[in-house]
């Protein structure tokens, strides 16, 4: 559990790394403060996140965007039961700007589905989860701003979906051949 002065350190460090990203700082910075100051506030220890996750007696699939570092805590945390960890990231494979979305089973490193989406122009491999929500789904969501776990709960099921109706879309045409 965090003490004030440990609350305190951590704020100090995230405002160097994002010191020139203050659109990501204050957000950030918002949570850990409503979670500190909130009444009847647990850490979200192992036991804490094993409880939410089997609450309701089923084996728990989890969903990250780009979760790496999600996939790391979870492995630190040793929560056990859970079914599958899923991960979708999205690539320029070629560093052409031509980027593809990716449906991996962390658990055995398997792609699961792979989407060339098209052309962005843009530098760098990767795209946001902003980014490649916008080229995929047309639907105006209620958010408040990026890097809202919120938001990105939201932006991810969404992509999430797409991703499940293509594959159940691909599985009913292989059927009608």
């Amino acid at each position: 559990m965090f003490n004030r002065q440990d609350v305190g350190r951590l704020k100090r460090y995230l405002g160097g790394i994002f010191r020139k990203k203050p659109d990501v700082l204050r957000p950030l910075l918002g949570q850990i403060d409503m979670s500190v100051n909130h009444q009847g506030a647990t850490s979200l220890g192992s036991v804490t996140i094993s409880r939410y996750l089997h609450s309701d007696n089923t084996k728990p699939v989890i969903i990250t965007w780009s979760g790496l570092t999600d996939i790391k805590i979870l492995r630190k945390l040793r929560i056990t039961g859970i079914e599958k960890i899923l991960d979708i990231t999205n690539y320029s494979v070629e560093n052409n700007n031509i980027f593809s979305l990716l449906l991996t089973n962390v658990n055995s490193n398997k792609l699961i589905y792979s989407e060339e989406i098209g052309y962005v122009n843009k530098n760098g491999r990767i795209l946001s989860l902003k980014e490649m929500h916008g080229l995929i789904c047309k639907e105006e969501h209620e958010i408040t701003y990026c890097h809202d776990p919120v938001t990105d709960v939201i932006l991810t099921k969404c992509i999430f979906n797409y991703i499940i109706n293509k594959i159940l879309t691909s599985a009913s045409e292989e059927s009608l051949v």
